[in-house]
């Protein structure tokens, strides 16, 4: 884990996330994949918003 730019992971979300909209976050922190010798992929994104 580790904290995220905010331009991939509001991507991420839009694609991914059910509501398809990115909240006012406070706090943005990167799940990532590493298999191999392949770059990190980001592949979840944890955000703590106000209200937490």
């Amino acid at each position: 884990m580790d904290i995220v730019a905010e331009a991939s992971e509001r991507e991420l979300v839009r694609q991914h996330h059910y509501a398809g909209s990115f909240p006012a976050a406070r706090l943005s922190v990167g799940l990532y994949r590493k298999t191999g010798v392949a770059p990190a992929a980001l592949v979840g994104v944890g955000v703590f918003s106000v209200p937490m």
